[in-house]
Formats: C-alpha cells, structure tokens, sequence
C-alpha cells in the first residue's frame, strides 16, 4: 500500500512541476497581421527576424513609413525599440501578439489592445 501511495505522489509531483513550466513561448519567425476591420492593403503587420531579433511595424502594405529597429524578449512580453519610440508587445503565445504600449507614438495610430497574429 506504501508503495502505491509513494508512487501516486511522484507521479502528482512531476505533473505538477511539468506544468508549472514558465518558459517564453518561441516566437515565430515572419509576419504577424493585424486582427481587425482594414481595407484591403492597408492591414498593419508586424515582421520579425528572429534570427537576428530584428522588428519592423508598417501600418499596412501600400504605406511607405514603418518603423524599425532591435527587440528583446522579457518575461512574456516583446519590447521593440525603433528610431522614435519603444514598443511593447505581450507574447499571447508563439503565434499571438498583443500591443499594449506604444511608447506614446502616434504617427501609425495602431490602437492598443491590437492583436497581431502570425501568418503563416
């Protein structure tokens, strides 16, 4: 019956700790798209290289302006620094990005709370 118990508990112990993994989901390399209601081309997205941790931000793809610069991964979030501004971004999950500071920048008026999502 020790044993039983004893083996019941390891089990319970090492679901616990296999859940409570609190890694950074692995962003994807490429463009991730505004979820939202936008005309045909003019959808702002948001490209990264991840390879290089490298960001670009357009307001769509007819717009000739984007800003750009380095970004880094901290406990769930995406901090963009450009040319004129910081911006923040919280990592839904790999797929899934979510602006909610644009560092008071407003020339691309990409509202905050807006989603980004991959696209493959």
């Amino acid at each position: 019956m020790k044993k039983h118990i004893t083996a019941f508990l390891t089990i319970v112990i090492i679901l616990m700790l296999v859940g409570c993994n609190s890694e950074t989901p692995k962003l994807c390399n490429g463009q991730y798209n505004a979820v939202g209601d936008y005309e045909e081309f003019m959808t702002p997205y948001i490209e990264l290289d991840t390879d290089k941790n490298e960001f670009r931000l357009c307001a769509g793809a007819i717009v000739s302006y984007s800003e750009y610069g380095t970004y880094k991964e901290t406990k769930g979030t995406l901090i963009a620094t450009t040319q004129n501004t910081t911006f923040t971004f919280e990592i839904k999950n790999e797929k899934t990005l979510v602006l909610i500071d644009n560092g008071g920048y407003v020339n691309l008026q990409i509202p905050i709370n807006t989603q980004f999502v991959f696209n493959n």
